[in-house]
């Protein structure tokens, strides 16, 4: 288990450098490595970004491999090769580290090194206030057995709609967890989460920053086999997992817990992403229903069952039946009818800010007629239509189509979904961007 507190965070105002380094290559070529700028001192928790420079005073071009380190402790958090001409100085910008929300004021060592020398300074970090504990979820410490899984919760109202809000697990940044189901439930329920299975023993640190407002809050998770057990489904209602999609169905969920109290169950309708409703249980063990309301082609009803302690069990129980409607078969009496299924089978992620993100989705026709249907790509938390193409297949015809989206230069790495749509059907992936 991991037990590093690095500091990440990096500004614009110099530190305490050392001199520039210089090294010698093969007798004649000169490399020197220097540290420019920071944008330290800055506040537990903010994004360090560093400068550095590279410079040959030599006559021939040389490639240097350069990795940025941080911490008492060294560890490497970005490399890059970079090819510098004779006579010619590149600069390197954009070394950047999330620092750890601490109580205290604190410092910490980066560098950048080269195979022909190195450059270090040291960075300050101010100590950032503790978030009232009536605003987490759960509570500050827990205990829990080997492979739970726990929901950590910030209520909305000590925080702003346009917050930075970073998560930490034992010292290593998780960055801003974002994704369709934490902006849905943010929406509803005016809460920021993260979601971690522990799956050894030990003790864990789990933190989350509110880096706009310098507040921080802890967690401390000892996991044992004596710990908490999560919640359990002991039966649905249906038992089979198909539903259909025309009609509306009684969806029903007997669950229990053997050491906390239940406190509710989370639904969700997977691909659209949407959050279906909350429903509360207490005791250690209750029922809860929902309406299935209408579905989508091969959408999943997944639920999340938390006791109070916001240790949790997901599963997805149903699916909404791509077969033939009745309703259908009143509009085709002969039997006659479209059904177009979606699959993404490839991608060219991650991409680098700024480049296209391309998509490849296999569309076919499994329906009794030919079909003519418009392929939608849809990108973002607020979904967009950046692409489309229209298709016409026979009946059991598939064909591949390319689909592409101009990325945006970001200055942190990024993830955000993508789904490709056509008729009813629809498939999603989460696509990496990386900071350029």
């Amino acid at each position: 288990m991991n037990r590093r507190r690095y500091l990440a965070g990096f500004g614009v105002g110099f530190g305490t450098f050392v001199s520039g380094l210089t090294g010698v290559a093969g007798g004649s070529t000169t490399i020197s490595v220097e540290l420019l700028e920071t944008n330290a001192p800055l506040d537990a928790g903010e994004l360090l970004e560093a400068e550095a420079e590279i410079e040959n005073d030599s006559d021939e071009e040389v490639s240097v491999d350069v990795e940025f380190v941080v911490g008492e402790d060294p560890e490497v958090e970005s490399r890059r090769t970079v090819s510098v001409g004779p006579g010619e100085t590149e600069i390197i910008d954009r070394l950047q580290f999330r620092t750890y929300p601490v109580l205290e004021d604190d410092e910490f060592p980066i560098s950048v090194e080269t195979e022909y020398g190195s450059d270090e300074t040291t960075v300050s970090v101010s100590g950032v206030d503790q978030l009232d504990s009536q605003y987490i979820e759960p509570s500050s410490e827990l205990s829990v057995q080997p492979g739970a899984s726990v929901m950590f919760e910030l209520d909305g109202s000590a925080f702003d709609d346009s917050s930075e809000i970073q998560w930490y697990v034992d010292g290593d940044s998780l960055g801003g967890v974002n994704g369709p189901y934490a902006s849905h439930y943010q929406y509803a329920e005016g809460a920021d989460f993260m979601l971690n299975t522990f799956d050894e023993e030990g003790t864990y640190d789990v933190a989350a920053a509110i880096v706009d407002q310098n507040e921080m809050v802890r967690w401390e998770v000892t996991v044992e086999s004596d710990g908490v057990a999560p919640p359990t489904i002991a039966a649905t209602d249906p038992e089979t997992s198909d539903i259909p999609m025309d009609s509306e169905q009684e969806l029903e969920l007997e669950v229990s817990a053997s050491d906390n109290e239940l406190d509710r169950i989370i639904w969700w309708l997977t691909q659209s992403d949407t959050l279906q409703d909350i429903s509360d249980v207490s005791g250690q063990q209750d029922t809860a229903s929902i309406d299935s309301g209408y579905g989508c082609h091969t959408c999943q009803i997944e639920v999340w069952v938390l006791d109070e302690q916001n240790v949790y069990t997901d599963d997805t129980l149903w699916m909404f039946d791509d077969d033939l409607s009745p309703d259908d078969e009143e509009d085709d009496p002969d039997g006659d009818y479209e059904s177009i299924d979606v699959t993404i089978i490839d991608s060219n992620d991650p991409v680098s800010g700024g480049e296209s993100l391309e998509v490849t989705t296999e569309i076919e026709n499994t329906g009794e007629t030919a079909a003519t249907e418009t392929v939608e790509f849809v990108v973002g938390e607020d979904p967009e239509v950046v692409d489309d193409e229209t298709v016409e297949l026979d009946t059991g015809e598939t064909e591949q189509v390319t689909l592409e989206f101009e990325t945006y230069p970001v200055e942190q790495a990024d993830t955000f979904p993508v789904r490709v749509t056509a008729a009813e059907s629809t498939d999603e992936i989460i696509v990496n961007v990386e900071a350029t």
